[in-house]
């Protein structure tokens, strides 16, 4: 199963994409961000990047 969820901060940017993919005890999560200034301009792009169970990804 694959599951992938994408958010957005208050003024509608996108700021993260999540993706789950696997079975019960084998589900892998990779986690890519993108943050931006106070223009709106893209200041910093993490690229996906695999996080254990239970691991907080953060920029």
């Amino acid at each position: 199963m694959q599951v992938t969820q994408q958010f957005y901060d208050g003024l509608g940017r996108h700021i993260q994409t999540k993706q789950e993919a696997g079975y019960s005890s084998t589900v892998r999560t990779i986690v890519s961000d993108t943050r931006y200034d106070g223009l709106g301009r893209v200041t910093q792009q993490k690229p996906a990047a695999l996080c254990s169970r239970g691991e907080r990804h953060r920029l």
